[in-house]
């Protein structure tokens, strides 16, 4: 609460899904947590019961509407994804390096790391279930493009040296 009352860090928060995502996920209570961007539209019920059943398959730590790779790492895009709560603290938080961007392939590495596996229901799109008006959430930021660009680079590099150089941050 104190984090999201100071000013400096609100700001902060508008680009940091990490911070923005861990604070809420601080707060919620239940079995599953689910991470919606504002530009997904729910048509049609039956996506949550979807959800619930991949999430209880045993080895499927995180279930999603889109499945993707990234340097060869699969990951559920965070624009719609869920686990369970357990899971997530098994994980641990999303990390709050990543000014924008990657902080779901980074989740995702580290979920696959301890053995589990990601579950995508890119049909629920097909189907008409679920829309996800892509490029909204960016085009709501549409006169920062530089700042998003040049965030997402950093986010990107911090990335490749945490899982290539461990004991080196680009902060250093």
């Amino acid at each position: 609460g104190e984090l999201l009352r100071n000013k400096r860090y609100r700001r902060t928060m508008d680009w940091n899904l990490s911070m923005c995502w861990n604070c809420a996920i601080d707060i919620s209570c239940g079995r599953y947590i689910l991470i919606s961007n504002n530009d997904i539209v729910f048509h049609r019920a039956g996506w949550r019961q979807r959800f619930e059943e991949g999430l209880e398959e045993e080895s499927v730590g995180v279930v999603g509407l889109v499945g993707m790779s990234w340097r060869n790492i699969p990951f559920i895009q965070g624009a719609l994804l869920a686990c369970k709560i357990g899971t997530y603290e098994k994980v641990g938080e999303f990390d709050p390096r990543y000014l924008f961007t990657v902080e779901d392939v980074d989740w995702c590495k580290r979920l696959q790391d301890l053995g589990m596996k990601i579950k995508s229901f890119e049909n629920l799109r097909d189907e008409g279930v679920i829309e996800h008006a892509e490029g909204a959430t960016r085009n709501f930021y549409k006169d920062d493009t530089k700042e998003m660009q040049r965030r997402a680079h950093i986010s990107r590099i911090e990335f490749c040296y945490k899982f290539t150089y461990p004991d080196i941050s680009i902060w250093d």
